[in-house]
């Protein structure tokens, strides 16, 4: 990608997901990309909220903003906001280092769980 392009996707504050090539020479086809990716991000609060906590199933255990942002799809200042409450509210945790991983209080909610549902997860994930 030319420098210029890379400068315009910034501006537009348009990311990439993991493996996607962004290459636009025109502005109809940066507008198709554009909206492509809006298309796929989240559009409410709980589909928002869930595909955060989607990406550490991933086989991520820490994550950045950055990364977080970029696997959702979510811009870098609605993933923060979101981060934030999640963090304020114990389902994450944020390290020393800025990392954030999943929090107490969604360990607890999950001890909650049936047993049958607990002991259904645990063959689920041998047969995996």
């Amino acid at each position: 990608m030319a420098p210029s392009q890379a400068r315009e996707y910034a501006r537009a504050g348009l990311p990439l997901a993991t493996g996607e090539v962004a290459i636009a020479s025109t502005k109809k086809e940066f507008t198709m990309a554009f909206q492509k990716r809006r298309e796929a991000t989240p559009s409410s609060l709980a589909q928002r909220i869930l595909a955060i906590f989607e990406v550490f199933q991933q086989g991520s255990c820490t994550l950045t903003l950055s990364e977080i942002s970029r696997r959702t799809g979510l811009p870098l200042t609605t993933s923060f906001r979101l981060l934030s409450t999640l963090t304020d509210w114990g389902a994450l945790d944020r390290g020393p280092d800025r990392r954030y991983t999943i929090g107490v209080r969604i360990v607890d909610l999950a001890a909650l769980a049936p047993p049958q549902q607990q002991e259904r997860h645990l063959q689920l994930a041998e047969v995996v």
